[in-house]
């Protein structure tokens, strides 16, 4: 009888024992046994291959010394079962149940082998159904080669024995990937992100309310978690890669936080030495309840500090904040957007800081009540290039009572070289039936040496939508201060006046900045029509705004 298999197969001929060859034909591509076949279908040595099995053919003649059966059986023995999938010449594939018993003597072995063949085509009856399935990379890898890599290369260690410890992927019962190389797994709900392996690999996100993980020398820090009520502090971002990386975000704040609890977004995580966006700031949470006599906005998050060539990452925005209660006696209340967050810091390139929140009061609202938009975050400061432009500032609408919109924020301050970072804008403040007033713009930042002040923001409108009300436009920002032999940044242009009585004015325009040593002070900036006033320019030799709208 003669009975053919393949693996650590066999072909038996009446208790005559020979070993056939094998042809492994390796695959270009990774792959797992696909949905339902036991893990041991795959070859011990953790490599996927096409086994051939070639015809059935007489067995040989036997060897000058063949070695029997029976001399074995009373000697050292071991028996493993598997289960593989092989394909014959004609490409048809099918599943087969090996039983190996192995004997030894003195050095020498062999092998009976029982199997079981179904006899049926494996799985989908044609050779593609069988094919192992194929590995899925995750869709938010996309353009990240780093971590795609580190994802790939962890999948496959984390089957094999004792490199599991150096490569893997983190898992939800242990986030931390491999000592060397893979990707951090995701925190449950409280608990931070896995850390990604030392050489390179990702951190993981951090769970609801707890901070993202940390990469190696080269990968993505892992996100904050966004905060929720049984974990009511926003995740900070994780740090990217010693190296380079980006850092990752940070979670955004609880909603209608409460007492005790500021619903702040996170910190975006920093980026590596080299390269690297610092992560973003998380977002304030929004607000609707009423503490005491205010209801708040949570301020966003500060951006994430940037390495040598990458940028600072942006503030988070402020939350927003609305009045949704039903307001009776004579109670009023005071509505705040959230402040934006400030952006991160970088030596070439600073972030832009978040824009503040914005503010609404209700219908039901009185005429006491006031809504404040909120204030821009502070642009990053740079090193050795301009620094990052102020956040814009909230709007505000009062549908009764009066509207402020938020001042813009600081344009971020040079600390070696180069430009101070612009102001932001101001937010517009809208009024039905009181005063509407635009907020004022940001400042400028500083220059360094031979660095010129950054310019001022333009301020907000004013409107005012009942012909009794009054609308008031925001003053413009002032300019920076200049460095060393450069100039001081101009003024930002005052807000205009939309509507209402004929007490309505335009904002003024902002101040010029002053120079530095040898340089000249920056121009006022314009003011707006009807009625605004053009700013001083700055000293040395800085022009004024035009008044009006620079028509005056």
């Amino acid at each position: 009888m003669r009975l053919q298999y393949v693996g650590a197969v066999a072909v038996l001929s009446v208790g005559i024992l020979t070993i056939p060859s094998i042809d492994v034909e390796p695959r270009t591509s990774v792959a797992i046994p696909p949905p339902g076949r036991s893990s041991d279908a795959v070859m011990p040595t953790g490599l996927i291959g096409r086994l051939l099995v070639p015809p059935v053919v007489p067995a040989g003649p036997p060897t000058p010394t063949p070695l029997a059966l029976a001399d074995l059986e009373p000697h050292g023995s071991s028996v493993t079962t598997k289960v593989i999938t092989v394909e014959d010449v004609s490409g048809v594939r099918r599943q087969v149940t090996v039983s190996e018993l192995r004997l030894d003597k003195e050095g020498r072995s062999a092998s009976r082998v029982i199997a079981a063949d179904t006899d049926e085509p494996a799985r989908g009856g044609n050779s593609s159904a069988a094919e192992p399935a194929t590995l899925v990379i995750p869709s938010d890898l996309d353009g990240d080669s780093v971590g795609r890599l580190a994802y790939l290369l962890g999948e496959v260690g984390g089957n094999i024995p004792i490199v599991a410890l150096f490569v893997r992927n983190g898992s939800a019962e242990d986030p931390n990937a491999g000592l060397l190389i893979g990707n951090g797994g995701t925190g449950a709900a409280g608990v931070a992100g896995g850390t990604g392996g030392l050489l390179f690999g990702n951190g993981g996100a951090g769970g609801a309310g707890a901070d993202g993980g940390a990469a190696g020398l080269l990968g993505r820090g892992g996100d904050g978690g966004d905060a929720t009520a049984e974990n009511p502090l926003a995740g900070h971002g994780g740090r990217g890669g010693w190296i380079a990386g980006d850092g990752g975000d940070g979670g955004d704040g609880l909603s209608d936080a409460g007492v005790g609890l500021p619903g702040t977004g996170g910190r975006g995580g920093d980026a590596g030495l080299l390269g690297g966006k610092g992560g973003r700031g998380g977002a304030g949470g929004g607000a609707s309840a009423q503490i005491g006599d205010t209801i708040t906005g949570g301020a966003g998050g500060h951006g994430g500090n940037a390495g040598l060539l990458g940028a600072g990452g942006q503030g988070g925005a402020g939350g927003v904040a609305r009045d949704t209660r039903a307001n009776s006696g004579s109670e009023t209340v005071i509505v705040e957007g959230g402040a934006g967050g400030q952006g991160g810091d970088g030596v070439l390139n600073a972030g832009v800081g978040g824009a503040g929140g914005a503010a609404y009061t209700s219908g039901d609202d009185k005429a006491g009540d006031l809504a404040v938009g909120g204030p821009g975050g502070a642009g990053g400061s740079a090193q050795a290039s301009s620094s990052g432009r102020g956040g814009a500032g909230g709007d505000a609408v009062a549908t009764e009572g009066d509207a402020l919109g938020g001042t813009g924020g600081q344009g971020g301050t040079s600390t070696r070289a180069g430009d101070g970072g612009a102001g932001g804008i101001g937010g517009a403040g809208t009024s039905a039936t009181g005063t509407g007033a635009g907020g004022t713009g940001g400042a400028g930042g500083s220059g360094a040496t031979l660095g010129d002040g950054g310019r001022g923001g333009d301020a907000g409108y004013g409107e005012a939508l009942d012909e009794s009300g009054i609308a008031e436009g925001g003053t413009g920002g002032a300019g920076g201060l200049g460095g060393a032999f450069a100039r001081g940044g101009d003024g930002g242009r005052g807000g205009a006046a939309i509507g209402g009585s004929q007490e309505s004015v335009g904002g003024d325009g902002g101040l010029g900045g002053d120079g530095g040593f040898g340089g000249l002070g920056g121009d006022g900036g314009d003011g707006a029509s009807p009625g605004g006033q053009g700013g001083e320019g700055g000293s040395p030799g800085g022009r004024p705004g035009g008044d009006n709208g620079g028509d005056g």
